[in-house]
């Protein structure tokens, strides 16, 4: 096999061709009127297909809210913004992060943590939540203590327990597609 190096001429053919081709993959499709003797023929745009959008997911990630401070509110808005949208989403992705911080705290700092999550979740929503565990969310994994690794609720068990989750990873399917969580 050999290998041929582009000299500067062939390059800047093969980089105009590249171009060419990815603005015209990307131009509307047109048609062009021929059937008029004119000295320019008429070009006329193809009719777009509308497509009917069949989901519509609002993600929110990254929450860290905790019992003081200003995250409450933000995630109260942001629940609020989701679902006010006129065309409301069908659910909410909640990708992780939700609590502050339980990595490094005490189980009843991480237990409060999600105390104010699950209250905001139940009094300022109502549309589906499908749930991530984010690093955030795991209890106990920067705690000293070596004993702490006994309780049941260590590691992601107390994330499992408070969004409510069976397994860390699930998958469902809606409206003609498959997600894997």
């Amino acid at each position: 096999m050999t290998n041929k190096i582009l000299d500067r001429r062939d390059f800047l053919k093969l980089a105009g061709l590249t171009a060419l081709g990815a603005v015209s993959a990307c131009a509307p499709a047109q048609t062009v009127d021929i059937s008029t003797p004119t000295t320019q023929p008429t070009v006329v745009p193809l009719p777009i297909k509308q497509k009917n959008r069949v989901l519509r997911i609002a993600h929110m990630t990254d929450f860290h809210v905790e019992p003081q401070g200003v995250s409450s509110a933000g995630m109260t808005r942001a629940l609020h913004h989701a679902q006010s949208q006129a065309d409301h989403p069908d659910f909410i992705l909640n990708t992780g992060d939700s609590i502050m911080d339980a990595l490094e705290t005490s189980k009843s700092k991480a237990v409060g943590q999600w105390l104010t999550y699950n209250s905001i979740m139940k009094n300022e929503n109502s549309l589906p939540v499908i749930h991530a565990i984010g690093n955030h969310d795991v209890w106990g994994w920067g705690v000293a203590d070596a004993s702490i690794k006994k309780d049941p609720l260590y590691g992601k068990e107390m994330a499992l327990e408070r969004l409510g989750l069976k397994n860390r990873y699930y998958s469902f399917d809606q409206a003609g597609w498959h997600f894997i969580v």
